[in-house]
């Protein structure tokens, strides 16, 4: 590390060197930032090596903000808007204005009478209004139901994307303390290798011992590598979630409220707030709808019609009316097509039986994970004590144990028993306790009620 500052600030100097100051104060500023180049040559590079703290509310919102899953379940609501509008365009009415220009061989005359002009401009504007159209607002309907499904599918994505990354933040927590652990694991693996040393040169221990406490250093060592090479893989994910590319550290988080609720009371208010639920009892909407809309091909249309027609030729033709204004009721009656409304009918109603089985499927589901998430929860808080009580044991048994070693009425091996019995008891206890926190917002998660959690910052 003293190494590594004194290259930096040595480089720092010689890139000051190159300056040439004009003047007292060139003179007088040249020389404080050698000073603080000389001194502090670490501080120059401490914007590219800022880490930046992260709790798990700011991990949240950074995660919505910025995550691809989220912005296309945004952009899906406004395709789902605009296909509202498609359908509701219907049943307003239409202006149109055509125009044509047409340019004769030659021109005809009979008698004297002009039978065809030269050329001819006509401007036609026609303005229809759909009176019946049988399905139509049918349509409409469903395109609004499937807008809100897709609000619903936006929220969902928030839901989603806000427990990857509680998973993904607790993986970092899990993995930070592990490497802590591991610190002083070693700590501990170095203390018994140097007792050991200490014995061997009075006769009081074999090389053997020595050796074998060396190998634990080593194999400490590694386990050490190891759990720090996890840390930076678990802070990856992170960044990739929340859209931080620079270095993250975590703390911490505050413990999620105890929920009071039964188990019938979390199904329940599962089947009330649940978004992808929602979104399954909105499909089955639209597709009714959508039987609706399908059956409206047995049906007659009804279309009034205006017309205004503004015609100019040269020469003027014999007996044609140069502006014309008229209006018509138009009835069209499908007659015969070949079964096409009847298999569209058969389809509808099939869509809307999968959308009826994927509800009742997902109904189950979500009891099911209801239940696994209570049960987990409940399974871990037990857990946790009894992890904690054998992490107390573990450690007193090690003090005594370590203590016994110094003074030669144990062994090497006894010490190094003793210590893989803590460093487990530790992993254990640390897991445990971040997969009990992770499990009471997975389960928030699996009744729907996560997004609230986030929004009231707990």
């Amino acid at each position: 590390m003293r190494s590594l500052l004194f290259k930096k600030g040595r480089a720092a100097v010689e890139s000051l060197l190159n300056i040439r100051p004009k003047g007292l104060f060139g003179v007088i500023t040249f020389i404080a930032a050698a000073s603080v180049a000389v001194l502090c040559p670490n501080g120059l590079y401490a914007a590219e090596n800022a880490v930046t703290t992260v709790t798990i509310d700011e991990a949240y919102r950074m995660a919505i903000a910025t995550h691809e899953s989220v912005k296309i379940a945004g952009e899906q609501v406004i395709e789902a808007g605009s296909n509202v509008d498609k359908a509701t365009s219907a049943i307003l009415p239409h202006l149109s204005a055509i125009g044509n220009y047409t340019r004769y061989s030659k021109e005809i005359s009979a008698d004297g009478f002009v039978i065809q002009p030269l050329d001819s401009t006509e401007v036609d504007v026609v303005l229809t209004q759909p009176l019946f159209h049988s399905g139509v607002l049918s349509a409409r309907k469903q395109a609004l139901y499937l807008l809100d499904k897709s609000k619903e599918g936006l929220r969902f994505s928030k839901d989603t994307i806000v427990i990857t990354t509680a998973r993904a933040y607790f993986d970092v927590l899990k993995a930070k303390k592990n490497v802590n652990i591991d610190i002083a694991a070693l700590k501990r693996a170095r203390q018994e290798e140097d007792v050991a040393k200490a014995r061997f040169k009075v006769g009081a221990l074999t090389r053997s011992g020595v050796l074998r406490a060396k190998a634990e250093t080593a194999g400490a060592e590694a386990d050490l590598t190891s759990a720090q090479t996890a840390l930076t893989d678990s802070k990856t994910v992170l960044r990739r979630l929340i859209g931080e590319s620079g270095e993250i550290d975590v703390v911490e988080p505050s413990l999620p409220a105890e929920s009071s609720m039964t188990f019938d009371q979390l199904v329940d208010t599962a089947y009330a707030q649940r978004h992808d639920y929602r979104q399954s009892e909105l499909d089955k909407s639209a597709a009714a709808e959508g039987i609706k809309v399908a059956k409206g091909g047995y049906w007659p249309s009804l279309d009034l019609q205006g017309l205004y027609v503004n015609r100019y030729q040269s020469p003027e033709v014999s007996f044609v009316q140069a502006q014309s204004l008229s209006g018509a009721v138009m009835l069209n009656f499908p007659l015969f097509e070949g079964g096409l409304t009847k298999a569209q009918v058969s389809a509808a109603k099939s869509e809307y039986n999968q959308a009826e089985l994927a509800s009742l499927s997902l109904k189950r589901d979500i009891a099911v994970q209801v239940r696994e998430a209570y049960e987990r929860l409940q399974a871990l808080k037990a857990t946790v004590e009894s992890f904690r009580k054998q992490v107390s044991s573990a450690q007193e048994n090690y003090d005594m144990v370590f203590q016994q070693f110094k003074f030669g009425t144990s062994t090497t091996v006894d010490v190094i028993d003793a210590d893989t019995t803590l460093i487990s008891a530790e992993s254990s206890l640390a897991s445990a306790t971040y997969d009990q926190e992770l499990a009471a917002i997975e389960l928030k998660y699996n009744i729907g009620t996560v997004m609230e959690e986030v929004s009231s910052g707990k």
